[in-house]
């Protein structure tokens, strides 16, 4: 059985690299 915070976890990392390819970060910038 998952943990909420586990699964909050996941989307979380799923909704950063969705953004992250959208729009690029400061990092990507450098």
């Amino acid at each position: 059985m998952l943990h909420l915070q586990d699964v909050r976890t996941k989307l979380l990392a799923q909704r950063r690299d969705l953004f992250r390819q959208a729009a690029p970060t400061d990092e990507d910038l450098l």
